[in-house]
């Protein structure tokens, strides 16, 4: 059993991917039923914190991005039913994955790297990534099912790249101007060594993101105009009282002319 939760892929946190933990608990219920399956937690090297060098799979969890402790939460109920039920698990922590075909709208790094280098903001953190192309992170989830022994496994792409150089690339690529950025030191990186998946389950090596731009095998994909949602205007709260309220009112007569007393109790209930 594979699980990876509905905002794997996602490279920032929104509120919406905690719900993820609740669907880990369910999943591992489940899966306490069948202890001898292996079950594969994907998590993210974003539980080791910020490091100065290279974490391996033995260093502490200490994450300091809520998104890294949203994986810590995850990897602590696999632990709990690991131990409770004699499963057989495995985490695998992932770097920051991405495909060939990043898309507007998308939430994973090259996605939001495409459509930055046309919105760039005044002030960006130059942080440091590793990515990992996602037929390579399919790659090793295979490995691992078939062959993994350990409880934790890194997977990291090979090359590390910053973002102002993400950023110039991307430029270079869609021939775009670079915009006059204010670069900040790093914030949250998480820099992981893939040392033990390679020795131990026959690795060689990783796509290389850099060359992939340069050698014109990313393509991005724009949003159709037509496709591209509107904002919403908020209508100020009073102003929507006003017109619901008389609308309601009108609904509750209505029913007190049919049905007597009862329609003016709903509509006291109401108020």
């Amino acid at each position: 059993m594979i699980f990876a939760g509905k905002y794997y892929i996602s490279s920032t946190h929104e509120e919406e991917s905690d719900a993820d933990v609740t669907l880990l608990a369910q999943s591992l219920r489940a899966a306490a039923a069948f202890p001898h399956v292996k079950f594969i937690l994907l998590s993210s090297i974003e539980v080791y914190g910020k490091t100065s060098g290279r974490a391996d799979e033995s260093a502490e969890r200490a994450a300091v991005s809520e998104r890294g402790v949203r994986f810590i939460r995850e990897e602590q109920l696999l632990d709990i039913y690991r131990k409770q039920h004699g499963m057989d698990a495995v985490i695998l922590r992932a770097s920051q994955l991405y495909t060939n075909r990043p898309k507007e709208g998308e939430s994973d790094i090259l996605s939001r790297n495409f459509f930055n280098a046309a919105h760039p903001d005044v002030h960006m953190s130059n942080n440091v990534f590793q990515p990992l192309h996602v037929s390579d992170f399919v790659d090793a989830v295979k490995r691992v099912l078939d062959a993994g022994n350990q409880y934790v496994y890194n997977v990291c792409g090979s090359a590390e790249v910053s973002q102002k150089c993400l950023y110039q690339m991307v430029c270079q690529h869609e021939k775009l101007s670079e915009q006059d950025i204010q670069w900040e030191d790093s914030g949250c990186v998480t820099l992981a060594d893939s040392g033990r998946i390679r020795q131990e389950l026959g690795w060689s090596d990783f796509r290389n993101l850099e060359e992939q731009l340069q050698e014109g095998e990313i393509t991005y994909e724009r949003a159709p105009v037509e496709c591209r949602k509107k904002k919403k205007r908020i209508v100020p709260v009073g102003i929507r009282q006003l017109v619901e309220n008389p609308l309601i009112f009108a609904v509750f007569f209505a029913l007190s002319s049919l049905c007597g007393c009862a329609g003016w109790r709903l509509w006291n209930l109401y108020l």
